[in-house]
This record gives C-alpha cells, sequence and structure tokens, in this order.
C-alpha cells in the first residue's frame, strides 16, 4: 500500500489481530512469572498471655512507630559485609514494617494487660503515657557463611502528667538485637528478623513496667529486722536481777 509516495505494510486484518492477541499472552505470562518469583513477608508470632501483675492505672497511646531514612521499607536487605547492604528484590514486604512492628506492639501490650487501656493513635480517647518508636536497623547479614538478623528500635515512654520538674521521657532506649538463622537464605532470615521483634516487644513491655512503675521510698525499701522472741524465763530473770540490784 502507498500514501503520499510512501510503502506502507499492513498486516491483513486476521493476521494483525491473532498479532496482537499473541503479544498480550506472552506478556501477561511473563507478568504472571515474574509475579510468582516474588515472595512477600510479613511479621507474625503468637501475642503474650495475661500478665499476673495488675496492670498499671491509666491509658498507654502508642503511637505509629517511623523508619528512619536508611531503612528499606519495601524490600529485605542483606549484608554479605560492611557497606555492602543489598536489596533482596525477590523478597519483599508485605506492607510497610515499622507499621507491621507498631501493630505486632500494639497487639502484644494490649493482650497482656501491661496498662489499663492502650490504644492507637487514631483513638479518641484521653491518655497520659505515650509509647514512640523509631527503626533504626533492620535488615539481615551473611558473614563467614552464617546469617543472622539485625534490627535497632529506638523507644520512648513519655508521661504526659508528670509532676513539675520531673522528667516526661520516663524511657529512652535503643534495643539493638541479634538472632542467628539457620542458614542463608532469605526466608530463613525473614524468621530471624521476626523472632527479634519478638523478642524487642518482650524486653520493651519488661522495660516499661520498671520505668513507669512508682518507685517506693528508700525507708520504704528497707526490711525491717524482726526482733527475735523472748526466751521462756528470760524476761523473769531480768526483773530477778533488777530487784537483786534495788535491794
Amino acid at each position: 500500500m502507498k500514501y503520499n509516495g510512501l510503502s506502507i505494510s499492513v498486516f491483513p486484518r486476521p493476521l494483525a489481530a491473532v498479532f496482537t492477541l499473541g503479544l498480550i499472552v506472552i506478556l501477561a505470562g511473563c507478568a504472571l512469572r515474574s509475579r510468582e518469583m516474588i515472595t512477600y513477608h510479613a511479621f507474625d508470632y503468637p501475642p503474650p498471655v495475661k500478665e499476673t501483675q495488675p496492670p498499671i492505672p491509666g491509658t498507654l497511646m502508642v503511637y505509629r512507630f517511623l523508619p528512619a531514612p536508611s531503612v528499606d521499607i519495601d524490600s529485605l536487605v542483606v549484608s554479605q559485609s560492611l557497606g555492602t547492604e543489598k536489596a533482596a528484590l525477590l523478597h519483599r514486604w508485605e506492607d510497610n514494617p515499622a507499621d507491621m512492628i507498631t501493630e505486632l506492639v500494639l497487639r502484644d501490650l494490649d493482650n497482656s494487660g501491661l496498662f489499663e487501656k492502650t490504644v492507637d493513635q487514631l483513638s479518641s480517647a484521653r491518655y497520659r503515657y505515650a509509647l514512640e518508636g523509631i527503626i533504626r536497623n533492620l535488615q539481615g547479614t551473611v558473614t563467614d557463611g552464617k546469617g543472622k538478623a539485625l534490627i535497632a528500635i529506638e523507644a520512648t515512654v513519655i508521661d504526659f502528667e508528670a509532676r513539675v520538674g520531673l522528667e516526661k521521657n520516663l524511657l529512652k532506649k535503643l534495643y539493638k538485637i541479634e538472632i542467628p538463622s539457620q542458614d542463608t537464605t532469605s526466608d530463613s532470615i525473614i524468621k530471624a528478623l521476626n523472632l527479634a521483634v519478638k523478642e524487642f516487644s518482650e524486653r520493651l513491655r519488661d522495660d516499661i513496667r520498671a520505668a513507669v512503675e512508682p518507685k517506693a521510698p528508700e525507708q520504704e525499701k528497707r526490711v525491717p529486722r524482726k526482733v527475735p522472741p523472748p526466751k521462756p524465763g528470760h524476761k523473769k530473770t531480768a526483773i530477778i536481777a533488777v530487784t537483786d540490784i534495788l535491794t
């Protein structure tokens, strides 16, 4: 076919339709294969049992944890050596890892009954205490053929009703946790990271109780020594002795 002196090749309509359909099938197949190759991961572990100690009076607000700029919120990062961090492109996070950690910590605090009430930042409830967190590190490492998971989370507990002159930040601590993985595969490192998050949640609850519960005055901490009961006849002997002196 010629148009304005130019030769233009045109597929017959049936052939063009077949060609287009084939191209769509090929692209769809490639997309499906790529999708199947990517594994999406989430943090999850059994919630803690309810504590036997009485709850801390008041409500705790758990703010959404924030990831540091250096933390990859899309893919698992595995480091072979210092400065060689690399994202595992086929192993991605199902959700923002900072959000997943926030939800687990909130769930654990609520299930444990550490406070009378635990709410998230979307709640309109009045609260006295607040928990903030920053994810400083979240990755796996492989050194000398051995893998492990590394997390670093900075947690702060604030008392908004602290008396004048007292520190409002009851707790400010950087938790660095390392958990060895069974091998160097991404799946194994993910499992180790999951255990690291669980351990962080446990340590955090212990530290919060220790920081928030009122400290007894020093004089109340001293355990008075018990006076031993007098021996039989001891009191009578003492009276006789005094009588003898007076006489």
